[in-house]
């Protein structure tokens, strides 16, 4: 059963990168180097990082930078092509790269037509540089990636593609709310009027607020349905849905699959 191709490179301790192909929709997997710095560049298709919980996507001109010590979910949502690389930062970057945070130890810009060709072809040479091995090629590599992150960090600060601070804040509300708040206290709390801020809201993550909160409620659901030893009921009650035959139906209508029998499915995969 293939998942698509992977570039495979050798390995050095501070700098690996690829190129994977993901077209096996649904796909997950858990990011094996959690100490490092991750920089994704997503070249076509579409997918998710999750990370507490919080579903962040990632589709054609994204580029996401994920921090140390942030264990992160990938899913693969549509064929899925991204270029990465796990680093450690040399001392003279900056301390931290400004740009948006969409989840714990997850930040990302959209990228512009202009500014995701040139990206792409600066990390696709750092990548072949890194496949290729030649003399030189390490110290070449981390400039052609701190280029792309210095160029990203100067756009994020130009507010260029950056994600709206009252829909981030918005974000961060509905990822900890154990119900969908009052839409129009929401809106207040972000500086907007209700009509003006579903809008934007729609607009920049693509769901209303409340399927988005719903959708990281149910993300977390599949999480906890991984571990046998909470109930459904209890999970059901965890992710904001006191009513557990409601929770099935909207499991189910979101995974394709009701809880116990993707409980059952996720345990016969990992035996």
């Amino acid at each position: 059963m293939s998942s698509g191709t992977i570039k495979s490179p050798r390995e050095e301790a501070d700098f690996q990168s690829g190129q994977s192909v993901i077209t096996m929709r649904g796909m997950r997997w858990r990011g094996k180097r959690p100490a490092d710095w991750s920089l994704i560049l997503a070249l076509e298709g579409q997918g998710e990082i999750i990370s507490d919980g919080v579903v962040t996507c990632s589709d054609k001109g994204v580029l996401t930078l994920i921090s140390p010590g942030h264990c992160q979910d990938f899913h693969a949502v549509a064929d899925w092509n991204i270029l990465w690389f796990h680093f450690l930062k040399r001392p003279h970057m900056p301390e931290k790269i400004i740009l948006s945070e969409t989840a714990p130890g997850i930040c990302q810009i959209r990228l512009s037509n202009r500014d995701f060709l040139r990206a792409s072809l600066v990390l696709h040479e750092a990548h072949n540089l890194d496949l290729a091995r030649g003399k030189g090629w390490h110290s070449l590599a981390y400039n052609l990636l701190e280029n792309v992150l210095l160029r990203a960090g100067i756009l994020a600060e130009q507010n260029e593609n950056r994600l709206p601070a009252g829909i981030a804040r918005a974000q961060k509300i509905l990822a900890n709310s154990k119900k969908t708040p009052d839409m129009n206290n929401l809106a207040a709390s972000c500086g907007m009027s209700r009509s003006s801020f579903y809008s934007l809201f729609k607009k920049v993550c693509g769901v209303s607020p409340r399927d988005y909160r719903e959708i990281i409620a149910l993300r977390r659901a599949q999480s906890l349905l991984e571990n046998p030893g909470i109930a459904i009921a209890e999970t059901a009650a965890r992710t904001g849905f006191p009513n557990i035959y409601y929770f099935s139906l909207r499991f189910k209508k979101f995974a394709g699959m009701s809880p116990s029998a993707y409980r059952a499915k996720r345990a016969l995969g990992k035996t």
